[in-house]
């Protein structure tokens, strides 16, 4: 439920999102760059309503997936346009939920356990 009292819409991600997403982050991994929730929606043409939200639920898959590989989360290239440089409060939510981070999901703690995993993700990802 909402804060409002509404029940937030059930988010189904489309059929083949999580591909896809996975294969446009490692391509920005690879050039070194993040890029944000909006332009993601865009570049991938994930349909409305809430295309938003339908990218989220999706990093947050991929960052569970990643996390429990023991591999750098990819979904950590996905910043805010209003918070940049780093990603949503409800990311740092979710990586607490999952036992990928520990602290405030916004403040000093989450830029720089957000720095570190970037540095993580591009080490993984740069090209040889």
């Amino acid at each position: 439920m909402s804060r409002e009292g509404h029940a937030e819409p059930v988010i189904e991600v489309p059929p083949g999102l999580l591909e896809r997403l996975d294969s446009a982050l490692r391509a920005h991994a690879a050039r070194g760059e993040t890029t944000t929730y909006l332009a993601l929606a865009e570049a991938l043409a994930v349909p409305r309503p809430h295309h938003l939200r339908k990218v989220m639920v999706a990093l947050e898959r991929l960052a569970t997936r990643d996390h429990e590989a023991k591999r750098p989360v990819l979904a950590a290239l996905v910043v805010s346009r209003v918070r940049a440089p780093i990603p949503a409060p409800g990311f740092f939510a979710h990586l607490i939920a999952i036992g990928a981070y520990a602290g405030a999901e916004d403040g000093a703690a989450a830029r720089r356990w957000h720095d570190a995993e970037l540095a993580r993700v591009y080490a993984e990802f740069a090209p040889r």
